[in-house]
C-alpha cells in the first residue's frame, strides 16, 4: 500500500512502517524526497523522526531562490517545526539522509534546536558506516561539552520548545482593531489572529523576542509559524549584513517566524510553490532587542507574488503582574556607602556593559533559591564566581547577604576568562534587596590545583559610576612566600596533636562549621573541581563535612586563624550523593591568599578520593 505525500505518519502508519531501522525508514525517505526544494538537485537532504506519541514526522531541505543559503530551512528545523505544529512534545529517535546509503549525524546548528526539546539528550540518532553497520547514539554525543552542561537538567516547570503550556501573553497594539481577535484563533483564517498565535507560541527564552508569521495563499489558505531559538551562536553569517543586524540577529541559533510558516505552506500547501503567497502578516513586540521586520520584508519580496502585502503588528510589553506569577516584592532601598578602592577595581561601566548585548537568562543563568537551597543554573563556573564574589563580600563587611539570582553576566577572554556578574542579594535579617556586582576571573591551575578563582570586585552596585582611583591589579609581592608555589602535601596526624596557642595549625569546631557556611562552599567547589566536567555542581550536594585544619602563619589567636586573610584548609568531607557505589570520603585543600586590596582574594583547590 503506497503512502501518500505527506509529513506525518498516525502510530497505526508507523506500525506498519516497521522497527526504526535504516531498512524500514528508507521508503519514506523515498516519499519524502519531493517535498525538499533544494537549488542543487543533487543535494536533497531528509530527516524522519519518531515522537513519543508514537507518530513520524518527515523533515526536508528547503532552500530559498535568490536568497543566500543562511536564509535556508535545514532538514532538522523543518523536523522541529513540524513536531511543534503538531503538537508532539518529545522525538524518541531521529535518522538523517543526505544521498548514498549513509545516515549521518546533525549538523552543529540543528543539535542545538533539537536540544531544546525536553528530554532530548536522550533522543536516539541512527547512524550508519560505510558498511551500513547501524547504531544509535545518543543526542547527547554530538553536543560540544561546554553546551551540555548548558543544557542538562533544566527546570522541570520550564517551558520546553515544544511543550503545549508555552504561552507569552501577547497582545496587539491596535486603535482602530478591524475585528475582534477570534477566540479559536488556531484556526480561523484571519491573518491577525492566526499571527498573534503563533507569536504567543514562540520560543524565545533567551532574547525575550517572540514573533509570529501568517502567510496566505492565492486560495484563501493561511499556514502561521513562530520564531524559535537556541543558546549557541547561529554559525552562519552573511557578508552583506551590518553590525548591528549581525550581533544582535544572529546572536542566537534561530530560525525566523517567516521560515516557520514556509514548513506549514511545504507541508499543507498543496505543492504549491512559494509565488502563490499574496499575503503576510508579522506580529512582534513593539520594542525589542532585535526585530524580525528586515527580514521577513526581505523573504517575502523574494519569494512571495509580486503583489503580495505585508504587513506588521505590534505587540506591547506583557503586564508582568498579569501573568500567571506572583507580583515581584518591592525592595527597600538603604542608603549603602561603598569604598572607592572596591568600586574602581576594574568593573566596567554601565554604558559598556549595555553595548555588550549582554541579555538576561530565564534558565540558562545560575538561579539561586536562598529559601531552600535549590539552585538550578547552566553556567556552573558562573554560579560559583557569583557566590564566591558574595562570600568575600560578606567576609570583609561581616554581613550576611545570601544571593537570590543572577541577573546578568559577560565574559571576556584574554588568555583568562573573566565574568563581569550583577546578581541580586538579600539580607535574611530585615529582607533588604540589594544589587550586587563581583569581577572574578578563572585563572590559569599552575600550583598543582584543580581550579583557581580570583576576585578583583565584590560590591554593592554604587548609585553613581565611574568614581574611586584607577583599577587595582593585583599585587603578588605582597603575598607572603609560604603561600605560593604548588599546593602542601595533605597534613601528617602529627601536625594534628595538641598544641599551643602559637602552632599555625587549627581544628576547626564542629559549631563553627555550622555557623560559617563558607565552609561549604569551599567544599563543594573543591568536589566539583574533582569532576568538573562530568559532575554537575549541584550534584556535589548534600556534603558532610567530617573535619576541617585550617593552617596560617598570621599571628592571630587558635580561633581566629579560621578568619586569617592568608590560610590553607585541609577538609575531610563525605560525598553522600555519589553516582555510582555508596557514599565516598574525600580529602580537598584549599589555598586562601589576599594581598591586602579590598575586593581581592584568589583561592586554589585541589580535592581527592581519600583512597587514592
Amino acid at each position: 500500500m503506497a503512502l501518500p505525500l505527506r509529513s506525518i505518519l498516525a502510530p497505526n502508519e508507523t506500525e506498519f512502517s516497521g522497527d526504526f531501522t535504516a531498512e524500514t525508514i528508507m521508503p519514506l525517505i523515498n516519499r519524502a524526497l519531493p517535498l525538499a526544494r533544494t537549488l542543487n538537485p543533487q543535494l536533497p537532504r531528509v530527516v524522519v523522526g519518531r515522537g513519543s506519541s508514537g507518530r513520524t514526522f518527515l523533515g526536508v531541505n528547503v532552500d530559498l531562490r535568490g536568497l543566500p543559503l543562511h536564509y535556508s530551512i535545514h532538514a532538522e528545523q523543518f523536523l522541529v517545526v513540524n513536531l511543534a505544529l503538531h503538537n508532539e512534545r518529545k522525538l524518541n529517535c531521529l535518522a538523517i539522509f543526505a544521498g548514498g546509503t549513509f545516515f549521518y549525524a546533525p549538523c552543529g546548528h540543528c543539535c542545538h534546536f533539537l536540544q531544546e526539546i525536553r528530554d532530548a539528550s536522550n533522543t536516539q540518532i541512527l547512524i550508519t558506516d560505510p558498511l551500513f553497520r547501524q547504531n544509535s547514539m545518543p543526542l547527547s554525543t554530538f553536543l560540544p561539552q561546554k553546551y551540555f552542561s548548558v543544557y542538562n537538567e533544566v527546570p522541570e516547570y520550564f517551558a520546553r520548545l515544544l511543550d503545549h503550556n508555552r504561552r507569552n501573553g501577547l497582545t496587539l497594539i491596535d486603535p482602530n482593531p478591524i475585528r475582534e481577535i477570534c477566540v479559536n484563533s488556531d484556526s480561523c483564517n484571519h491573518l491577525k489572529c492566526r499571527a498573534l498565535n503563533a507569536a504567543n507560541r514562540s520560543y524565545a527564552p533567551y532574547s525575550n523576542c517572540p514573533s509570529g508569521v501568517a502567510l496566505m495563499d492565492h486560495q484563501g489558505k493561511v499556514y502561521s509559524g513562530w520564531y524559535m531559538e537556541s543558546v549557541a551562536y547561529n554559525p552562519s553569517l552573511g557578508p552583506v549584513q551590518n553590525y548591528k543586524e549581525s550581533a544582535a540577529l544572529y546572536k542566537f541559533a534561530q530560525l525566523g517566524p517567516v521560515q516557520a510558516a514556509l514548513v506549514d505552506f511545504v507541508t499543507n500547501g498543496g505543492g504549491h510553490e512559494f509565488d502563490k503567497i499574496v499575503q503576510a502578516v508579522l506580529v512582534e513586540k513593539r520594542v525589542a532587542m532585535f526585530s524580525q521586520v528586515a527580514r521577513a520584508r526581505k523573504i517575502i519580496k523574494k519569494i512571495a507574488h509580486d503583489s503580495c502585502v505585508f504587513k506588521v503588528l505590534h505587540c506591547p510589553e506583557p503586564d508582568m503582574e498579569a501573568v500567571d506569577e506572583p507580583p515581584l516584592r518591592k525592595r527597600k532601598v538603604e542608603e549603602t556607602i561603598v569604598s572607592h578602592d572596591v568600586v574602581s577595581s576594574g568593573f566596567i561601566s554601565e554604558e559598556e556593559w549595555d553595548l555588550m548585548l549582554t541579555y538576561v537568562f530565564r534558565v540558562v543563568f545560575f538561579v539561586y533559591n536562598s529559601a531552600n537551597n535549590d539552585y538550578y543554573r547552566d553556567a556552573d563556573i558562573v554560579g560559583i564566581c557569583a557566590r564566591v564574589g558574595l562570600h568575600w563580600y560578606n567576609f570583609h563587611k561581616g554581613s550576611n547577604l545570601m544571593l537570590m539570582h543572577v541577573d546578568k553576566y559577560n565574559s571576556r577572554f584574554c588568555a583568562l576568562m573573566t565574568y563581569h556578574i550583577t546578581a541580586e542579594a538579600v539580607d535574611p535579617d530585615n529582607d533588604s534587596h540589594f544589587t550586587f556586582q563581583t569581577c572574578v576571573t578563572q585563572a590559569t591551575c599552575k600550583n598543582d590545583e584543580d581550579l583557581r578563582i580570583l576576585t578583583e570586585v565584590c560590591r554593592i552596585k554604587p548609585k553613581i559610576q565611574g568614581i574611586g582611583d584607577k583599577p587595582k591589579r593585583w599585587n603578588g609581592e605582597a603575598i607572603d612566600d609560604f603561600y605560593k608555589g604548588n599546593l602542601p602535601k595533605w597534613i601528617s596526624d602529627d601536625a594534628l596533636m595538641p598544641c599551643s596557642e602559637q602552632d599555625q595549625f587549627y581544628e576547626v569546631q564542629e559549631s563553627e562549621i555550622r555557623e560559617h557556611n563558607w565552609l561549604n562552599l569551599y567544599t563543594e567547589i573543591a568536589l566539583y573541581s574533582l569532576w568538573e566536567g562530568d559532575l554537575r555542581l549541584e550534584s556535589c550536594v548534600p556534603l558532610q563535612i567530617m573535619k576541617v585544619i585550617v593552617e596560617t602563619r598570621e599571628a592571630v589567636e587558635s580561633k581566629e586563624k579560621l578568619m586569617a586573610g592568608n590560610a590553607i584548609f585541609y577538609i575531610s568531607f563525605r560525598y553522600s550523593n555519589a553516582p555510582h557505589g555508596p557514599p565516598q570520603d574525600h580529602r580537598a585543600i584549599v589555598r586562601r591568599t589576599v594581598d591586602g586590596i579590598p575586593g581581592h582574594v584568589s583561592l586554589e583547590f585541589k580535592c581527592w578520593l581519600q583512597d587514592l
